[in-house]
């Protein structure tokens, strides 16, 4: 094929560039979360049931879940 109609069927330069960031970003994402979980088995009281529960109140005075049981 010549080399016109190759170059109008690839990505084009900045929507290669928007996928490069977004991949970039997951990896920057992801590495962060792979430290977070070494650095909390380093706790040895860390319990995450009862870290979640803290997160998933609401902030009201009843402090009710957001997240059910059966929802997960």
């Amino acid at each position: 094929m010549p080399m016109e109609l190759q170059s109008s069927q690839m990505i084009g330069v900045k929507a290669s560039q928007l996928i490069r960031k977004l991949f970039m970003s997951y990896v920057k994402i992801e590495n962060h979360i792979e430290n977070m979980k070494k650095e909390l088995l380093k706790r040895p009281k860390f319990n995450i049931e009862r870290a979640f529960s803290v997160l998933n109140m609401d902030g009201s005075d009843g402090g009710f879940d957001k997240i059910s049981i059966d929802e997960l």
